[in-house]
Formats: structure tokens, C-alpha cells, sequence
């Protein structure tokens, strides 16, 4: 209560005002208070695991480790977090869990974890069986797993708890009945995968409930090609719903953003989807499954669990995690009104709103001017009261003159800050648009430019050269990513040093560059520059201290011959560029339409072949080898063969490069070792002693740090000697790898196992560096074979081989031997042994049993 005296004195009494200071010190003391109770000491550190079933490429996994990871920061713990991709969706296998299992005992054998947080199944399955042992027992806590899943993994596990991963397609059905009044069809897509069969039967059942009017149409067991073609068919008063489609029935993948992106491209009704990351790639909206939601709800519980519950007291949370969410771009494209959808509902590319946009700055500058507005009121009131005062009248004008003066200077204040954004605009523009590591243009920046040539340059010629290096993965692996980065760089910088006008360079990622190549004269003129590009690259790179030399394929695809579309030009040059490789390396080559027969064929072989060990589709085939001057056999060389019920019988040529490609080819070479000395142990044990086992080796078997480990297991659980075993090496893989796997070999030599340089005459090794290489056994390539009897250069180079590898005590054995007049030209140089048609050609186990028992030296028969 204010009190006023209009007395002689013009006193004042004012009341209030010591009643709000004494409220205000209230106030801050009960905020002391507060702040003094919960800030507790958090001094001791705790260690979270974060492990994920898939990749960190894969966008659920992304989504649930930025919500568990956004979640715990928050808190007041000081935390030490380690963040594990398992990759399962690439390496499903059991070698993969062991691999990642030693991993993991290494790295966590002194580190006292406090709660484990698990992504999907294959993470909750993998730590519950091996928390004892590799993660000290630790509690876990998991999301991303439905309730079958649960039941199946946790059963008979303690101090687990998490949230279920809740899905519910019909509320996305009820939505989508909402939005669209006229819909008579939905066509629900899903695959064949137990979750993708569940959601999509849940959708269909939930449907035929709500609006048994509504036809519903399954969409399953299909092509990407069939779907893309069924989408394209779809009437106008209907809707699709991807509930979930990794792969097709082919077993192609593509991610859920791509997929939605490429159907929502071509349809002409909304899309529907159950994930929330594909927001912004075609799909309208709907309720959605949030993968961040559920990472923020198993950190909560973590929390708890750190903060001294136990895992087993948390009951499993069966909240559901989903947005309901809407694009708006895509409400607008459709024709569906704001007021169809839900009120609460996330309405996310809306139109720009100066409101909402600055809707904090707008505020206050509105609370400004109302309590300006307060002031000058109360103020006006004062004035009128207090006409005789004109002292305070004074006083009071002064006081509105620095009002006025703090609002001016807040004016300047945002006029600095409004600049500022611009600049981080300007910044986050540029990150965009650029590549983090070389500063080049990324793949956004080619899409958007491109689409811009063709929109303007109708009628002209544009190229793309997709250009990447023939070694660089060798580069990395032996050298690391640090300087592996550095030679990308570098390449960029050598790549842009050439360019000219109408040449434009981009980055795609790793080793990858794209350079399109505007309104050329002609083909010849692009065929000439990518000539330059590969002469460019002919100069080494001089990475930490090591000579790099760096060759290019280049894949060439042509507007508007080879494709009327970004995406398109692009892929048609990525398999022209596969097809330089595959010819040789260190060239280019246009594209063709042979070329998508080619991979289409590359793909399904591909699809074959990761199945192939698990179907038993492998087997293996013998040649033997021939002692010459005795006509005695002394071993067999063990050659894989490949029989596929879809494919028939694969020649290695046609799936050995891709088994490299894939990696496949370190257990596909392990099992092919294995089987070859379980052969020769088996004619041991018959009596047949003195042979030997030559297996081929691939250099990414030889990259692997537990080679040499295995193959000495194998040779002994085997019961062999590792004497009686050698190992077959490429001489190019010899020559252009020697530093690294050198040691690797001498390890193997000195403990007994023999090596062979396999077509030796065809790489770029020289007779007096043989000395240095660590091999017992030089096999001469065929083509030199051949030119016996023809008076070719060939007979010349076998007399050199043959003197110069028996003078430095190897065994000189001659490959692809056919006639009569080769082996007897042998004899006379003394060469040691031979192996070919002329002897045998390869043949399946029991054969070659028989082959041992009935031997005759083919020479006596010739003879005779």
C-alpha cells in the first residue's frame, strides 16, 4: 500500500517498495537453497558403453546414439563414453562375433564399465552372453528391440531393463484417413524380413478394423523395379504406406531415406512412412517411430541405474517413442489442409514466418515497449498527481530520456547480432556446399548445379568423369587414414591444377572426385581430357616421408546420351569407371549399355556368393605337379570351383575379384586351405608321404594380422607338417606389397611352410632381386610355356629361369604344360617339375585318389 501526504512539506510515505526487497531476498535465498541441495559433488567418473548392432551409416543408429548421447551430457555425472558399431547388418556371421569379441576383450580388459546401453537385437544378444566375461558384468540397458525379440534374448539373463521398440502402423492408417476423406486404396509396402512381415500384416488387420471400406493392398515380395513400376500405376485417390523395406526379393538394399526419396519422386499420390528420418526424403508424415525418442529413454534409465537403482528393480518401458509429424512441402504438393491433420502434430518446411523465425527477439522488444508503455502511464498518472512537484515532474523526464537512450542502444545491439547471423548462415551455407576435408564442392553442390545445366543448356553436350584411384585402399591400410587423408587432398589439388573453363571438380567421398565437363567440342575432346587426367597422375606423391606412385580408372557418362538426370549420369559413370578397372586399371572408359547387363550380372553373383560357404557350395579340384626327370608326382595344387543352384557352375575369374572386393575372400581362403591339407593328410594316412599342397593365398589374406597364426593352426590341426604345405603368391602382390607382408612371410618360411611365386615372367620383378624375396619355388607363367616350339623370345627367358632359380637353390616348376615337345624341351634344361593337361587336368578328390593309385608317367605312355 503507497500512502501520500499532500502536506505543506509534500511528504511521501512509500510502503511497497521495502515489501518487494524484502520479497526478492526471499526469493534468492530459497534459489540458494535449491541450487546448495542438488549440487551434489559428482567427482567420481563412470564409464558407459554405448553398443550398436549396426553401422553408424545406418540413420536409426545415428538417431538412437545422438539421443542417448544428447540425453546423458545433461546430466551432472562426469561420464567417460565409448560408442561400438558392430556392423551386423553387413557381417551377419559368427566370425564377425568373434573377431568383435577379441576386439573387445582387449580394449575393455581394464576398464570397469557401469551400464551397458545396447541398440536392436544383435547388441542385446551379443552383451548379455559376454558381459561377464569381456564388459564387468556390467547392467544393461537396450532399445530398438520389440517385445519377441525381448522375450527371446533376455530369457533367463538378470539386471537387464530398456524400452520396447512399440510399433503401431495403425496410428499412421488413422492418419492417414484423417488427412484424406476421398481414400478408397492403401497400398501397404513391407518385405520379407520376420519385422517387415509383422508391421505390414499389423497395417493390413488394422485397416480392414477402422475402414473395412478401404481397400488395402499389399505390396510385397517384389523388385525395386516392380514397386518403382507399380508406383508409377497408382490411382489418384489413394495413398502408400512403407512400413519397412530394406531389401527386395533379389536381395538388394538400399536405405529407407533413398527408397522413400525414389518412390515419392515418382508417385503421384502421398507417402506414408514408419520411421521419422525419412521426414524430408518424399514421405508426408504420419506417427512415426523416433530412434532418438527411444536413445532418450534408455538413457534416462542409465541414469537411473547410475544413480544407484538396480537394473532388475526398472521394469521394461513399454512407452511408445513416436512423433506425429507432417512435411509440409508434401501436405502443400497433395492439396491436404493444415486443419486435416492433428493440432499436435510436428509441421516441420513450412512457409517462412517473421514471427516464429525471430520469435524470441520479437518478444522482447514487445516487453519492452509494455513496460514501456507501464511506465509512461504510470508516470502520466504521477505528473497529474504531483503537479506542484515539479522537482519529480524533472526527475521523471530524465528517467524516460535513459529509457529512451537503453532502447536505442539495444536497437545497435541487435543490428550487431543480426550480422552475425548472417555470417554463421553464410558459414553453415558453405559446410553445406563443401567438403569438410579438401574444401571442394560435395555431392549436394553437384546435384543442385547439375540440375541447373540441364535445366539451361538443353540442347548441349555435359559430361561426367567419375574418377577414382586404383590402390587407394592399399594406401590406407598400410600407411593409415591420417596419411591416407592427406593423399586425397593432394589428389584434389592436382585434379583442380588441370581443370579449365567449364570444368568443374567435385568430391563424393573417399577417394572419390566427379568432374563434369560443360559444352565439350566433341567426345574426342572429352576422351583427351580424361588422357590428361591419367598423364597427371603419372608424377608420385610424397606422403610422410614414403613415394606414393597413384594411378586413376575413369568412368565417362554423357548428357542427354547416357541419361537425362543427375542420379543417372552419375550411376552410368560408375560403372563405366568399374569397367576401366576391370580392363587393366589406369584408364578410362565411356559408358555403354553392355555395361548395366554386366553389373546387373556382377550384383547377382555378388548376392550368390555371400551365402555360397553357408550352402556348401564350394568345392575343390587337384592338378598335380610332376617331378620331370623321375616322372614321379609330389603334390597337388588345390584349385576352388564354385557351384550355385541359381548361377550353375561359376568360373573363378567371374567371382574371385568380387569375393576380394567383399572381403569374402579371407574366409572363403581359410576354409580353401583347411580342405586342401584335410586331402593330403588323407593320402598321408594311405600311404602316400612324400607330397606336397600348394594353395593360393590373396593379398587381403596376407593384410590380416592373424594370418600367420591361422594358417600354422590349420597345417597342425590337420596333422601335417608345415613342410608339406606350400603357399602360392602372385609375383605382382610379391613386388608391389613386399614391405609390409614381408615379415609375415619370413615367419612363415622359417617355421617350414614353402612359398611359391606364382606367373612369374609377368610382373615387374628382376631375376637378381630374387635373392632377397623369401620363396622356394618359382612357377613359370604359361604364356612362356606356349612359345616353346615356336621359336618365340619365351624359350630364351625358361633357359634363364631354370639356370639362374637352380643356381640360387628354388624349385623352377613350369605351368601349363600341353604337349609332348614343352615337357621334353623342359627335360633337357632340368627344369624340376610341371604341371598341366599334358600331366592331368584338375579333378575332384575321389579322381585324384585313383589318379596316386594308378600313376604312370605320362612320358613312358607317350612312349609306348
Amino acid at each position: 500500500m503507497i500512502y501520500v501526504d499532500y502536506g505543506d512539506d509534500m511528504s511521501f510515505r512509500i510502503g511497497t517498495r521495502h515489501i518487494l526487497i524484502f520479497a526478492i531476498l526471499l526469493v534468492m535465498l530459497a534459489m540458494f537453497v535449491m541450487v546448495s541441495a542438488h549440487a551434489r559433488p559428482m567427482d567420481e567418473q563412470k564409464h558407459v558403453l554405448i553398443l550398436n548392432s549396426y553401422h553408424e551409416s545406418f540413420t536409426w543408429t545415428r538417431e538412437i546414439v545422438g539421443g542417448i548421447l544428447d540425453t546423458l551430457h545433461e546430466s551432472d555425472y562426469i561420464l567417460n563414453i565409448s560408442v561400438e558399431y558392430m556392423d551386423w547388418k553387413n557381417y551377419p556371421n559368427e566370425d564377425n562375433l568373434r573377431r568383435l569379441a577379441e576386439y573387445y576383450r582387449y580394449k575393455y580388459r581394464d576398464r570397469q564399465l557401469d551400464v551397458i546401453i545396447t541398440s536392436d537385437d544383435a547388441a542385446l544378444e551379443f552383451a548379455l552372453k559376454n558381459r561377464a566375461e569381456l564388459f564387468s558384468n556390467a547392467p544393461v540397458v537396450f532399445c530398438g528391440v520389440n517385445e519377441m525379440g525381448m522375450d527371446a534374448i533376455v530369457s533367463g539373463h538378470d539386471n537387464v531393463t530398456g524400452i520396447l521398440e512399440q510399433v503401431d502402423p495403425g496410428d499412421t492408417v488413422r492418419l492417414a484417413i484423417e488427412a484424406m476423406p476421398g481414400l478408397k486404396k492403401i497400398y501397404i509396402l513391407y518385405d520379407t524380413t520376420e519385422s517387415g512381415m509383422s508391421s505390414g500384416q499389423l497395417a493390413l488387420s488394422t485397416l480392414k478394423k477402422i475402414r473395412p471400406d478401404i481397400e488395402g493392398i499389399s505390396l510385397n515380395n517384389m523388385t525395386y523395379k516392380e514397386i518403382f513400376d507399380t508406383v508409377e500405376r497408382i490411382e489418384s485417390d489413394s495413398a502408400i504406406y512403407i512400413v519397412s523395406f530394406y531389401s527386395d526379393k533379389d536381395g538388394n538394399s538400399m536405405s529407407f531415406e533413398q527408397l522413400c526419396h525414389m518412390i515419392s519422386q515418382r508417385s503421384k499420390v502421398p507417402v506414408f512412412h514408419l520411421y521419422d528420418f525419412t521426414i524430408g526424403h518424399g514421405a508426408i508424415g504420419g506417427s512415426m517411430l523416433s530412434g532418438r525418442l527411444q536413445g532418450e529413454h534408455a538413457a534416462r534409465i542409465a541414469l537411473r541405474i547410475l544413480n544407484g537403482e538396480s537394473a532388475s528393480d526398472i521394469p521394461v518401458s513399454r512407452e511408445k517413442t513416436v512423433r506425429t509429424i507432417y512435411d509440409y512441402k508434401q501436405l502443400a504438393r497433395f492439396g491436404i489442409p493444415l486443419d486435416r491433420i492433428d493440432p499436435n502434430s510436428e509441421v516441420i518446411n513450412s512457409p517462412f514466418s517473421f514471427f516464429d523465425e525471430y520469435k524470441l527477439e520479437v518478444l522482447v522488444v514487445l516487453g519492452v515497449i509494455i513496460i514501456l508503455t507501464v511506465l509512461i502511464v504510470v508516470l502520466v498518472i504521477y505528473v497529474r498527481r504531483l503537479k506542484v512537484a515539479e522537482k519529480k515532474l524533472q526527475e521523471s523526464y530524465e528517467e524516460m530520456e535513459a529509457t529512451y537512450e537503453e532502447l536505442f542502444a539495444t536497437q545497435g545491439e541487435l543490428s550487431v547480432k543480426y550480422e552475425e547471423m548472417k555470417d554463421i548462415q553464410e558459414k553453415l551455407r558453405q559446410n553445406a556446399y563443401h567438403d569438410s576435408l579438401t574444401g571442394l564442392p560435395n555431392r549436394l553442390s553437384l546435384f543442385e548445379n547439375m540440375q541447373e545445366i540441364i535445366k539451361t543448356r538443353k540442347d548441349e553436350l555435359c559430361a561426367l568423369l567419375y574418377v577414382d584411384s586404383d590402390n587407394f585402399k592399399f594406401i590406407n591400410d598400410t600407411l593409415g587414414h591420417t596419411n591416407g587423408d592427406k593423399l586425397i587432398v593432394k589428389m584434389g589439388k592436382r585434379l583442380s591444377a588441370i581443370l579449365r573453363k567449364n570444368q568443374t571438380i567435385y568430391r563424393l567421398g573417399g577417394d572419390e572426385f566427379i568432374i563434369c565437363y560443360c559444352s565439350p567440342r566433341s567426345i574426342r575432346a572429352v576422351e583427351d581430357f580424361a588422357q590428361k587426367i591419367i598423364h597427371s597422375f603419372a608424377k608420385p606423391f610424397t606422403i610422410g616421408g614414403s613415394t606414393l606412385y597413384v594411378t586413376v580408372s575413369i568412368g565417362i557418362a554423357i548428357y542427354p546420351d547416357h541419361g537425362t538426370d543427375t542420379e543417372e549420369l552419375l550411376r552410368h559413370a560408375d560403372l563405366a569407371m568399374y569397367r576401366a578397372k576391370a580392363t587393366g586399371k589406369n584408364k578410362y572408359f565411356i559408358y555403354n549399355k553392355d555395361l548395366q547387363i554386366a553389373f546387373e550380372k556382377r550384383m547377382k553373383i555378388e548376392k550368390n556368393l555371400r551365402g555360397a560357404m553357408d550352402n556348401n557350395e564350394f568345392f575343390l579340384y587337384f592338378q598335380p605337379q610332376m617331378d620331370i626327370l623321375d616322372g614321379r608326382i609330389t603334390g597337388f595344387e588345390a584349385l576352388l570351383r564354385w557351384q550355385n543352384p541359381e548361377l550353375g557352375f561359376v568360373p573363378p575369374l567371374d567371382f574371385i575379384g568380387i569375393a576380394e572386393e567383399t572381403h569374402l575372400i579371407i574366409p572363403i581362403g581359410q576354409w580353401v586351405l583347411k580342405n586342401a591339407c584335410m586331402f593330403l593328410k588323407k593320402l598321408n594316412d594311405m600311404g602316400y608321404r612324400d607330397m606336397m599342397i600348394a594353395v593360393n593365398v590373396s593379398i587381403l589374406q596376407l593384410l590380416q594380422e592373424n594370418f600367420v597364426d591361422m594358417v600354422l593352426n590349420t597345417i597342425e590341426e590337420s596333422g601335417l607338417k608345415p613342410e608339406q604345405v606350400e603357399l602360392e603368391i602372385t609375383e605382382s602382390i610379391l613386388v608391389e606389397s613386399y614391405q609390409t607382408i614381408r615379415t609375415r612371410l619370413l615367419q612363415l618360411k622359417e617355421a617350414g611352410v614353402k612359398i611359391a611365386l606364382d606367373d612369374f615372367g609377368k610382373g615387374s620383378s628382376s631375376l637378381s632381386s630374387l635373392k632377397q624375396l623369401p620363396i622356394n619355388t618359382l612357377k613359370i607363367d604359361k604364356s612362356f610355356v606356349d612359345s616353346i616350339s615356336t621359336g618365340q623370345i619365351g624359350e630364351s627367358f625358361i633357359d634363364t629361369i631354370v639356370m639362374m632359380g637352380r643356381k640360387m637353390g628354388l624349385v623352377v616348376l613350369a605351368e601349363g604344360v600341353e604337349k609332348k615337345e614343352q615337357i621334353e624341351y623342359l627335360i633337357k634344361r632340368k627344369c624340376h617339375r610341371a604341371q598341366g593337361y599334358f600331366i592331368s587336368k584338375p579333378m575332384p578328390e575321389d579322381q585324384a585318389i585313383v589318379l596316386c593309385r594308378d600313376w604312370s608317367n605320362p612320358l613312358v605312355k607317350e612312349t609306348v
